[in-house]
């Protein structure tokens, strides 16, 4: 009898000591486990914490919000360029005068006007991104004739003819980089938004926001250029413009859209004043409308975009047959247009997209949209 007690005693005990080990088992099991949560979910939020150090610091130079950087930038590109179109210009005529030590005669004929069509938005987008803020974005624009060097050894006619079209390049690298310093910061924001996002490889996101500003407006002896959206009171503040200065006869026009209404108002405008427009930058959404008030509507580049899509209220495309596209179709027709060909491509795109045409499409002179695009068509 004592026997089996101290038996069972040692059998209690062993069970005991058992449920002890596997009780500390499973807290340990349990810890190793909350402590490889915590382990993965630090590692996590420290991958996350890299990707968003290292994506900050590959796009520092895109960030448009910090206006007191943007405006450091700013100042030193002024000084920048300014050096640049100094030194273009010097090496300009130095390039010139040695081509006419070689044949003294002027070689390019007409061939220079072609090859400016050419390289005029890509310097003008070379330029602006780096006032925008996109300097290390757009440096692969930067021209290829940078710290030209003659070739002393080379005395031959087709060389002096090189240097020659250099040196025109050179010449226009200089007179759109004081373009581009005489504008307005809202100015450089349209055509960069206009001209730059979606061709020479630049991505569309990086179109500049302008914070709501008005369009904008400058005189240029009988000249009026006018940027940026066609807000509400774009008829309006036109009409004041042209009342003030009646020797306005030309029109330069750039702009993403706006208001349709306002677009054939301000067309109206135009053309009862006698007054031709002319495309300075590319032109989308209701702006062509504004264009086509022109009693003549010139292109000055081929590269220039004309866009059109559907008509749309907060985003939404409105019905096709709505009375909207009949008074687009009349007006179009009182322009001398082809009122269909304006409908109609309209309808081709919806309000998120673009039927775009370049001054190479001889379909916008037959149409009658463009009367004349310099090394074009014409109507």
């Amino acid at each position: 009898m004592a026997a089996d007690d101290k038996q069972n005693g040692k059998t209690k005990d062993c069970l005991h000591n058992t449920a002890r080990f596997c009780c500390q088992q499973r807290i340990l099991r349990y810890c190793a486990g909350v402590l490889f949560c915590v382990a993965r979910c630090l590692v996590v939020i420290f991958i996350v914490i890299f990707c968003e150090i290292v994506w900050a610091q590959n796009h520092s130079n895109f960030n448009t919000d910090d206006s007191a950087t943007k405006s450091v930038n700013v100042h030193n590109f002024y000084t920048q360029i300014e050096s640049e179109i100094a030194e273009m210009e010097r090496n300009s005529e130095i390039l010139w005068n040695y081509s006419k030590t070689i044949a003294n005669e002027v070689l390019i004929g007409n061939s220079g006007g072609g090859a400016y069509e050419k390289e005029y938005n890509r310097v003008l987008c070379y330029i602006l991104g780096r006032f925008v803020g996109y300097g290390d974005f757009v440096v692969w624009l930067r021209p290829s004739y940078f710290n030209y060097k003659i070739d002393l050894t080379l005395r031959t006619v087709s060389y002096a003819s090189d240097l020659q079209e250099i040196s025109l390049f050179m010449g226009y690298y200089a007179r759109i980089g004081r373009d581009v310093i005489a504008m307005s910061e809202s100015a450089r924001i349209d055509s960069w938004n206009l001209d730059c996002p979606g061709r020479h490889g630049i991505p569309k996101v990086y179109a500049e926001k302008r914070g709501g500003q008005s369009p904008f407006f400058k005189i240029d002896g009988n000249r009026l250029q006018v940027l940026g959206d066609i807000d509400d009171n774009f008829s309006t503040r036109l009409y004041e413009v042209l009342q003030r200065n009646p020797q306005i006869r030309i029109v330069s026009l750039g702009s993403g859209g706006g208001s349709v209404v306002e677009a054939m108002r301000a067309g109206w405008m135009i053309r009862s004043r006698g007054i031709h427009t002319e495309l300075v930058n590319s032109c989308y959404s209701a702006c062509p409308l504004v264009l086509l008030g022109g009693v003549e509507r010139t292109m000055m580049s081929k590269s220039y975009e004309i866009g059109f899509h559907q008509v749309h209220s907060n985003g939404r495309a409105i019905p096709l047959d709505s009375y909207t596209y009949s008074a687009i179709y009349e007006y179009a027709n009182m322009m001398g247009v082809d009122g269909a060909f304006v409908v109609k491509s309209m309808w081709s795109a919806p309000p998120e997209s673009m039927k775009v045409f370049t001054g190479s499409d001889d379909v916008i002179c037959e149409a009658g949209v463009m009367t004349w695009i310099k090394l074009g068509c014409y109507r």
